[in-house]
């Protein structure tokens, strides 16, 4: 390990030790908290909850239906008298009860293929949920990583403006001893105050990168102290030589948002099925038993008959079979099929389209990472060069071959450089995670079992 390296491991592991004051938070910690507090994923939660719901519904539909009913009549004015079927205008009331079931026997396969869609929808909308976990942890993990990234940047800040410091003591010391005009004070005071704003605004940019995870992890605290995870041959790491090609082929066998597709695409399969089913005849069995009590309704005394005699006297049996066969419906169900097909085959479509999506995302991680690792190549070597440079302009400027505007060009190039290593550095890191990502290794730790499964 080169020693670039090792100064921005070095770097990296004081900035922790110095946050191990309070609770530290690693990339898996921030992202399972994240999972498990964010709005937006218990919101995606609901909607499987009540899918699977949907599915139980969709059984139950299979039982016979079963119902009680009674009523309570009075009447005013002119009636029909139960006895004598005469025209009475008396007042008079009456109780009646009944209870029946009703039980679907055909109906062109609906209730099949309708458990069968709200299967595929609930399984559907459990991959979206699963789509939504780690769409959620690529967001924390590029936030998580910017605030590595701004450490780093506030770290070289402070290592600038500790050389001013330095670079001022000594400038000091030559102005006493002659060597320097006294006029460099001023030119020197405006550099440590250029140097100490630029500490300030990276510090302000951190709180800034601080404060955009706070929110996405919907915490109620004002600060975060993360713990840096890194490995430290990381940035030394080729990762396994792999073609879009390759990568593609393992991603869209596990990837939520396309597994998600394929069941979507399959449930409009299982809907063009139930829009058919209402082209075929249905058959329904029926049966109840009914009774009623009729304040009219005497005995040859002319008495009223008691309530359980009429209840008794009165009872009504019936069974009975419906057939309904669909002859004409101004076209409509057909039309319903048509809809039906057409949705079908724009699912088919929104599945291909989600397939390019994949493989052009591919495409791009993987052309980014070559970009990349070459990049951070040649950026080491120009950290060297750079670092060598203000070295030699440091002394040239002892020697009075430099003015101090010089020098400080020369130490912010350097810092630049630094700066970018460290990007590359970032980025490729993030780059490695998404590559394993669609390899299908589990980088963020997300459980994939369903709650609601």
């Amino acid at each position: 390990m080169n020693k670039n390296h090792s100064i921005l491991l070095l770097m990296l592991i004081c900035v922790s030790l110095e946050l191990s004051a309070q609770k530290s938070w690693t990339l898996n910690n921030c992202i399972q908290y994240a999972i498990e507090h964010n709005l937006g994923t218990k919101n995606s939660s609901y909607t499987a909850a009540i899918n699977k719901e949907i599915v139980q519904q969709s059984k139950r539909d299979f039982l016979p239906s079963f119902s009680l009913n009674s009523g309570y009549n009075i009447r005013f004015g002119r009636s029909v008298d139960p006895n004598t079927n005469d025209v009475i205008n008396t007042k008079s009331f009456s109780n009646n009860y009944s209870t029946g079931t009703s039980i679907e026997l055909f109906n062109g396969f609906l209730k099949w293929n309708k458990i069968a869609r709200n299967k595929l929808v609930y399984q559907a909308s459990k991959e979206n949920l699963l789509q939504v976990k780690h769409k959620l942890a690529f967001q924390v993990m590029d936030v998580y990583f910017n605030i590595v990234f701004q450490y780093g940047l506030l770290d070289i800040a402070k290592e600038q403006y500790e050389l001013s410091v330095l670079n001022s003591k000594m400038i000091h010391a030559k102005i006493k001893l002659g060597l320097k005009a006294a006029s460099e004070i001023y030119d020197l005071e405006s550099t440590i105050a250029t140097e100490k704003l630029k500490v300030i605004r990276a510090k302000h940019r951190l709180e800034e990168a601080e404060l955009l995870l706070i929110q996405l992890l919907n915490l109620k605290d004002k600060k975060i102290k993360l713990a840096f995870d890194f490995e430290s041959n990381f940035i030394l790491e080729n990762q396994n030589f792999t073609t879009t090609k390759k990568l593609y082929t393992n991603a869209i066998q596990f990837l939520p948002s396309v597994k998600s597709q394929e069941l979507k695409t399959k449930a409009s399969q299982k809907s063009l099925a139930m829009t058919k089913s209402s082209l075929y005849p249905s058959l329904r069995f029926n049966t109840g038993v009914s009774t009623a009590y009729y304040q009219t309704k005497r005995d040859q005394f002319g008495n009223t008959i008691n309530f359980m005699d009429q209840l008794q006297e009165n009872v009504n049996k019936s069974i009975s079979f419906s057939l309904n066969i669909p002859i004409t419906s101004k076209g409509r169900h057909r039309s319903e099929v048509k809809k039906a097909k057409i949705r079908l085959e724009q699912a088919t479509i929104s599945l291909e389209q989600k397939k390019q999506e994949v493989y052009k995302t591919i495409q791009l991680v993987l052309q980014k990472n070559t970009a990349l690792k070459a990049e951070n190549e040649l950026q080491q070597y120009n950290v060297k060069a750079k670092d060598m440079a203000y070295k030699i302009s440091l002394k040239k400027y002892q020697k009075g071959l430099l003015n101090l505007y010089e020098l400080q060009q020369s130490k912010n190039r350097f810092s630049e450089a630094k700066a970018t290593l460290l990007r590359i550095h970032i980025q490729l890191r993030i780059q490695k995670k998404t590559i394993d990502f669609y390899n299908g290794i589990s980088v963020f730790n997300i459980n994939t079992s369903h709650n609601n499964g």
